[in-house]
């Protein structure tokens, strides 16, 4: 795969079967903000983040509330908690690949391991 941008999303669009509507807002969702030291005029995931972290509560949410009718409160909220952890998201990150389209700040990428960007987070194993 290349660093160009337009390839790994047409690539992540093959792998995981979907369509994005727009490829450069997948690249913002996956641009450190150490990256911005490189390219100012690039721009990091931190807002994106934060709107995506909400939506994918909502969204676990709803669908153990509709599976679970018969879940309390409590047994739901374990159940979301566990499906949200940083652990089950790094999983699912190994598995679709998106190690290869980080992008971040040189350096940070030579420290974790990788040569040069894009790169990943360095307690991430790969």
């Amino acid at each position: 795969m290349t660093n160009d941008p337009t390839d790994q999303c047409l690539a992540l669009q093959q792998r995981l079967g979907i369509t994005f509507h727009d490829c450069g807002l997948l690249v913002q969702a996956l641009t450190h903000r150490s990256y911005l030291a490189e390219v100012p005029d690039a721009m990091s995931n931190e807002r994106l983040e934060f709107l995506g972290d909400a939506v994918l509560d909502l969204v676990v949410a709803e669908e153990l509330f509709k599976r679970h009718a018969d879940w309390p409160e409590g047994e739901l909220t374990k159940a979301k908690a566990s499906a949200v952890d940083e652990r089950a998201l790094e999983r699912l990150a190994r598995d679709w690949e998106l190690a290869r389209m980080c992008w971040c700040r040189a350096a940070r990428s030579r420290r974790a391991g990788a040569s040069g960007v894009p790169c990943w987070r360095m307690r991430w194993k790969r």
